[in-house]
């Protein structure tokens, strides 16, 4: 298989995930979706989100928190693939590369930070970025390894 048909497939493959990922938690807003959710029960009963402030998924589950700040002069989407298992204060973010790999400068400006169970995402942009899908994985610094992913399209 080719270097181009495997990107294509990993991107393919994640973009598949960040959608489920993304409806999942919706879903429980929906007349019909996710019958049963502690999220949806909660709302129901005017107490805003289920527990001690993790939002929970049907049967559950626990959803990773997280939230992004892009500083940026140019539409840009981030997409942040990581268990909630993983969550950790040694996570960190190499540079991110372009997945066509034609030159393009890398992102490096990005900073992880895990606050009160959630992990905040900061992205900065330069100016000059040519547009683009960047990608690259997160890493937790103790454990020496992967622990998810990070793509951020500039459009």
């Amino acid at each position: 298989m080719s270097d181009t048909q495997e990107m294509t497939n990993l991107v393919i493959k994640y973009w598949t995930e960040m959608t489920k990922l993304w409806l999942t938690p919706w879903s429980s807003f929906v007349p019909g979706g996710a019958p049963g959710s502690s999220a949806t029960s909660s709302w129901d009963r005017g107490e805003g989100p289920a527990g001690n402030g993790k939002p929970e998924a049907a049967g559950g589950a626990r959803r990773l928190a997280v939230s992004v700040e892009v500083s940026s002069s140019q539409p840009t989407e981030v997409c942040v693939d990581l268990p909630e298992t993983a969550l950790s204060p040694t996570l960190f973010v190499p540079a991110l590369h372009a997945i066509d790999g034609d030159g393009r400068p890398p992102l490096s400006a990005i900073q992880l930070e895990l606050h009160e169970g959630r992990l905040r995402v900061q992205v900065t942009v330069p100016k000059d970025q040519p547009p683009g899908v960047y990608t690259g994985a997160i890493v937790d610094r103790a454990k020496s390894r992967a622990a998810g992913t990070l793509t951020v399209t500039v459009r």
